[in-house]
């Protein structure tokens, strides 16, 4: 067993011990975990937002840098 230690550390949970999983095997378990339905909750735990209503894929938004003591910004897209 492990403990996982989370809501800024004032609660503690046990779980499996599971080999570090990633890419492909992480798809597959969201995809059966959105089949499921439900609720993502998000923001901290201040906001939840519907399963069904989740967009298929990521939506990346541009980055802003900001330049020359912070009188300037720029704009960049993700493909950067």
């Amino acid at each position: 067993m492990v403990k996982i230690i989370s809501k800024r550390g004032t609660s503690v949970t046990e779980a499996d011990d599971k080999d570090n999983w990633a890419g492909e095997k992480f798809k597959k378990y969201q995809e059966e975990q959105k089949k499921k339905g439900g609720t993502i909750v998000k923001d901290r735990g201040t906001a939840a937002t519907d399963l069904e209503s989740t967009p298929e894929g990521t939506v990346q938004k541009p980055t802003k840098t900001v330049t020359k003591r912070g009188t300037e910004t720029k704009e960049h897209s993700s493909n950067c």
